[in-house]
């Protein structure tokens, strides 16, 4: 899924507008998609620091390993 925020930034010059495309994945997308540029997905965590990943999470942290790595 993906979303377009629009924003506008006027000041005293003139305006600027500015498109923010966000898109959203499932663990199971993002595997996908690693898997498809030759990663293996080895960790899903809730945020940087390893919290425990949860279905009404914001964030998704993904630790991925280039295949045939070492």
């Amino acid at each position: 899924m993906a979303t377009l925020e629009q924003i506008v930034v006027a000041d005293c010059d003139g305006a600027s507008a500015y498109h923010l495309w966000n898109t959203y994945f499932t663990p199971e997308m993002l595997s996908a998609e690693l898997a498809a540029a030759g990663f293996d997905t080895l960790v899903f965590a809730g945020d940087v620091a390893g919290a425990s990943a949860s279905s009404d999470s914001q964030t998704l942290a993904v630790v991925a390993q280039a295949h045939n790595q070492a």
